[in-house]
């Protein structure tokens, strides 16, 4: 599925000190840099309730044709610093793509459907958060969907399963297990008080020798 080209008015910021940049975040804006071949690296301000309605509508691999200073550069985000406890964002990039040459990106996998074998105690094990993928800009997906209404215990699902869109490739082997189900862990039976403290006969007979 193709993205919609999304629009974002940003400017450049001119004071780079710190304490510039907290009066910022308080400000409603966040600071950032842009990087590209035709823009530089231009330090920039961006409307945090705009940066954030567009990261929980398009995720954060959404295409963006910047409004900067009369420039439109194209661009894909890059690093999102964020605060670890209060969840406010602290600091974009953004890095300016061409929309002919494909790229390589990490995209979230989504876990959709319940198997039966989890309602039967089943432990369904995500291997990755997320994987790469290579496509044009236009292509890249906002997750990548795996399947496990259809699983049993057992079963797994891998990278050579996937139904991709056109253009678009996982950079993983496709033999590469993506989800699978365990059986549930047995429960473990009572402990024996009486040998708890017991040494094994093993290290019994070593002391033994030693005092011989």
């Amino acid at each position: 599925m193709s993205q919609t080209m999304l629009t974002l008015r940003v400017d450049e910021r001119q004071d780079l000190r710190k304490s510039v940049r907290r009066k910022l975040r308080q400000s409603g804006k966040i600071p950032g840099v842009v990087y590209g071949k035709t823009i530089g690296s231009k330090p920039i301000q961006v409307p945090e309730t705009e940066l954030v309605q567009l990261l929980k509508k398009h995720g954060k691999n959404a295409v963006i044709r910047l409004e900067l200073d009369g420039a439109k550069p194209t661009v894909m985000m890059g690093e999102l610093q964020v605060d670890p406890l209060k969840d406010d964002l602290l600091h974009v990039d953004f890095f300016e793509i061409k929309m002919d040459e494909e790229m390589t990106v990490s995209v979230p996998v989504e876990i959709v459907g319940e198997s039966a074998a989890e309602k039967k105690g089943g432990v369904l094990q995500k291997q990755y958060q997320e994987i790469e993928v290579k496509c044009l800009p236009q292509n890249v997906p906002e997750s990548i969907q795996v399947d496990a209404g259809g699983l049993d215990i057992g079963d797994s699902i891998t990278v050579g399963d996937l139904q991709l869109d056109e253009g678009v490739a996982v950079v993983l082997e496709p033999d590469t297990v993506l989800v699978s189900v365990a059986a549930p862990t047995p429960e473990q039976g009572p402990v024996d008080k009486n040998t708890d403290n017991e040494e094994p006969p093993e290290l019994v007979e070593r002391q033994e020798d030693a005092e011989e």
